[in-house]
């Protein structure tokens, strides 16, 4: 069997099929999804689910959610004041941020009703366990964006 023979009849198919199959996963459009075990406290995460949306005072709660599971995020305050949020309420998002440590909200005294994590409130009684994410983008299943581009 010549060089030639050989490439045409073994080798060349071995070489196809992780092409093929990296361009079908390639193909594959939407949101990723995952990947919450995957953070931990102080690296940057990306993680796709649902967006959930609670307005509240003193604090807003923001949730992510996929088969699941969940992680809080925190958006600043003029997020869930802004008219235009409800766009983002109940659709599937892509979220990508620094992950932190949620504190523990039971004192002496009871339960805290919000933290703040940096500059951003968040409330509690949602997805409070585990770490929460410090959103510096989202985007939707169709490409838009926020912070939107100047």
């Amino acid at each position: 069997m010549h060089l030639k023979d050989l490439m045409r009849d073994h080798i060349r198919p071995l070489l196809t099929a992780p092409a093929v199959a990296l361009l079908l996963a390639g193909c594959a459009h939407g949101v990723v999804r995952g990947g919450f075990d995957a953070c931990s406290a102080g690296a940057t995460c990306t993680l796709g689910g649902k967006l959930q949306l609670f307005p509240g005072e003193p604090a807003g709660a923001a949730i992510l959610t996929d088969n699941g599971q969940c992680t809080k995020l925190a958006l600043p305050d003029a997020f869930y004041t802004d008219p235009l949020r409800q766009q983002w309420h109940d659709r599937i998002v892509e979220v990508q941020g620094r992950a932190f440590a949620q504190p523990n909200t039971e004192t002496e005294l009871g339960v805290l009703s919000w933290f703040s994590e940096k500059d951003r409130k968040l409330a509690t009684g949602m997805c409070d366990q585990g770490l929460g994410i410090y959103v510096d983008t989202l985007r939707s299943a169709s490409g838009q964006t926020w912070p939107g581009s100047p």
